[in-house]
């Protein structure tokens, strides 16, 4: 991890780490993949799953950036697969925990930080995470209104499977449509900085 790393996911709201678990972590990503692929879990917990916690856990550039962003300690208060089946059309913006919470204007300290690992190449035709720079910075919910008034200029991160890419809890993020005929798998955690007082979702809690 760089500098440069830090500063984009403040400044803009998302970066991607090069570390590669492809190769770096072959065989526990091969099972990885497997098991998302055989169960066709979308939303639920993957539960103790010692195989996924093993690849996700000791990622040094990973570890590092969320020590920057929680100084103060962090958990890793969800893990889940995601499965975007062909013609699966989930465009709709949204922000993650706590923030899809909130009423109110968002509080200034980072809450919450979304991690997504593809376990294949996303492309914008596979249903590829979509974000918009700088919408941690509006502080809100999006809200139909604010596209109707506003130009927002997506992106498209288009990463190889095994890269990681983080976004700020606040970041206005979505999918792209799957138009090819398969599956298209990934892996979302969500880290919460330990000060906030949320509930885990699951006994794996990790505090750095």
């Amino acid at each position: 991890m760089s500098n440069k790393n830090i500063d984009e996911l403040l400044d803009i709201g998302s970066t991607t780490l090069s570390v590669d678990l492809y190769n770096t972590k072959h065989e526990l990503f091969k099972e990885c993949v497997s098991q998302v692929d055989r169960t066709k879990v979308c939303e639920p917990v993957l539960g103790k799953n010692q195989c996924f916690l093993d690849l996700i856990t000791d990622i040094p550039d990973l570890t590092e950036l969320l020590r920057y962003v929680f100084p103060q300690g962090y958990h890793l208060t969800n893990y889940s697969s995601c499965v975007i089946t062909p013609g699966l059309d989930i465009r709709g913006w949204c922000v993650n925990k706590p923030y899809s919470e909130m009423t109110e204007k968002f509080p200034s300290k980072t809450q919450s930080v979304q991690v997504v690992i593809p376990l294949v190449n996303l492309t914008t035709e596979n249903g590829a995470t979509a974000w918009i720079p700088f919408s941690h910075k509006e502080a809100c919910n999006p809200t139909p209104d604010m596209f109707q008034y506003r130009e927002f200029k997506r992106r498209i991160l288009e990463t190889q499977r095994g890269d990681i890419s983080v976004f700020l809890g606040k970041t206005w993020v979505s999918h792209t449509l799957n138009k090819t005929n398969r599956d298209t798998l990934m892996l979302h955690l969500n880290y919460t900085s330990i000060e906030h007082d949320i509930e885990p979702t699951i006994e794996n809690v990790f505090t750095k």
